[in-house]
């Protein structure tokens, strides 16, 4: 016997007439953290770059991205159409400071309308049938979020040239699976073949954004905005499931905070304050026993990403303004000034004054738009600062959540989440991994205790057993809670006997790393 079981007694739970064990219902499912998508700011040379809508014969490509700032490593050192294409077209370029703003609304509104249209056709497949009700058509909108996610494709904000080359080969009959799946959870029978019918119409409506260059305001321009250097939100996929094979398991609420945590005890209050990012609630409906569900959560920042083109908005139209007020340039053309080598006539005395008069109009000239731009130029230095601070703040940093199950506005705290970048280069971070924390763990609501089985492999292997079970790849860091049994009965995971005896011992915490 473990020292901290020489005390403790043995109480079998029982089976039932089946062989399994006779356990306490699950009230929530469990849920974990399968994927981080860390936040992206714009890239310092966003407004250089855009991605051709249509083609330009002898010049682009419909796709392709151009430069417009001169030569650009990133494009092989080819100069950008300022140089070489008509200065028309070039204006195109103009439209990128308020396009790029409304570029988040815009694809995240375009991506609701064409999942529900998806969805839509699961409905109208089930007719007759079981039907697809609110919580199936949670299921299957979460699941094609999850599976995009997965592609590499940002369900929050899509490029849809992207999203149609996601679902090209495979990725149809992945994003059907994943839906048929997801409505098992709610218990509908999803045909296969509805499931992949709602994904080839996702991917139709997807083309046809595509095609118009995006939803929304873009449409006939001959440019967009690079979305690859666009902002892009701090993104989390989980996965829920029901380990409970004969009931399921109750509706609840996935919060996620980053913040303080105010409060004690199994239930507390959790309130998001002096963090990075808002608060996020996603409801998850009753699973049915042995199913699951993935969904993404994008989590908003507080500060907005999207500052900065608001004043350097500003600062165009104070540019705009200020030029207009001043009216035309008064000072004509340049005349030639005499070298101070010819020897000085009445015709180099002529053409020195007429230069001279021009000069002093054109100083006058220059000081006089200097004090009207003033304010341009104060807009974008602080257009600048604003971006700059945003990136500092939100790139490639590590970020703590919380991860409760929530009634109201009480939460049930699951784990601690330290979320960290994983690849990293200058002014991104594509993906990155999430540690979780485990306070008291407990499973199938009981306190996990120290040892898999009775007074048998203790320590790391039941800290390995409880973090796989919570679908993660296995444990870290741990710390013990010594001699709780008396007032918090201990769990062993293999052979499923209670210790509630003082010197019962459990995990204060575990790590569990995916």
């Amino acid at each position: 016997m473990q020292p901290g079981r020489e005390a403790g007694s043995l109480q079998g739970l029982g089976r039932a007439a089946a062989g399994r064990p006779t356990l306490r219902q699950l009230a929530t499912a469990s849920v974990r953290v399968v994927a981080y998508q860390p936040a992206r700011g714009y890239a310092d040379d966003f407004l250089c770059w855009g991605v051709a809508t249509m083609d330009f014969k002898g010049w682009f490509t419909k796709g392709q991205k151009v430069y417009q700032c001169g030569k650009s490593s990133d494009s092989g050192g080819a100069w950008g159409f300022v140089e070489g294409f008509a200065s028309g077209v070039a204006g195109a370029f103009g439209d990128l400071v308020s396009m790029g703003r409304g570029l988040v609304n815009q694809a995240s509104a375009g991506f609701a309308s064409i999942k529900s249209a998806a969805v839509g056709v699961v409905v109208d497949g089930m007719k007759g049938t079981v039907g697809c009700g609110a919580e199936c058509q949670w299921a299957v909108g979460a699941a094609v979020d999850a599976g995009l996610a997965s592609m590499g494709v940002p369900p929050s904000l899509p490029d849809f040239d992207q999203l149609v080359a996601a679902l090209e080969g495979q990725g149809v009959d992945a994003l059907a699976d994943a839906a048929v799946k997801a409505a098992a959870s709610q218990g509908v029978p999803l045909p296969k073949e509805v499931a992949r019918q709602a994904i080839l119409k996702l991917k139709a409506e997807a083309q046809r954004m595509a095609a118009s260059g995006g939803p929304g305001g873009v449409g006939e321009q001959p440019f967009k905005p690079d979305p690859d250097r666009a902002y892009r939100p701090a993104a989390l996929t989980f996965e829920a499931w029901n380990a409970d094979g004969e009931k399921p398991s109750a509706p609840t609420t996935v919060r996620i905070l980053n913040g303080k945590v105010v409060g004690g005890g199994s239930q507390h209050a959790l309130v998001s304050g002096g963090g990075l990012f808002q608060t996020a609630n996603v409801p998850l409906p009753s699973l049915r026993p042995f199913t699951s569900v993935r969904f993404v959560v994008t989590v908003e920042p507080m500060r907005d990403p999207h500052e900065w083109l608001a004043l350097m908005d500003q600062a165009n139209r104070q540019l705009a303004d200020a030029f207009s007020s001043m009216g035309g340039y008064p000072c004509g053309f340049q005349p030639l000034q005499p070298p101070p080598t010819l020897k000085e006539t009445a015709v180099t005395k002529e053409a020195q004054k007429r230069y001279d008069d021009w000069k002093a109009c054109d100083d006058a000239y220059r000081v006089k738009s200097a004090l009207k731009t003033w304010g341009y130029q104060s807009l974008l230095a602080k257009a600048g600062d604003s971006r700059k601070a945003w990136s500092a703040t939100y790139t490639n940093q590590a970020v703590d959540f919380d991860l409760a199950l929530a009634s109201g506005d009480h939460a049930t705290p699951i784990a601690a989440l330290d979320c960290r970048p994983r690849k990293l280069r200058p002014g991104t971070a594509s993906e990155g991994t999430c540690v979780a924390t485990f306070t008291e763990p407990a499973w199938l609501g009981r306190r996990v205790d120290y040892c898999l089985s009775w007074a048998r492999d203790c320590g790391m292997p039941a800290a390995q057993v409880f973090c796989k079970r919570m679908g993660y790849f296995g444990a870290g860091a741990f710390e013990v809670a010594p001699t709780i049994g008396a007032e918090t009965p201990t769990f062993t995971m293999a052979d499923l006997k209670t210790c509630d005896q003082a010197g019962c011992s459990g995990f204060a915490r575990i790590n569990c790393i995916p």
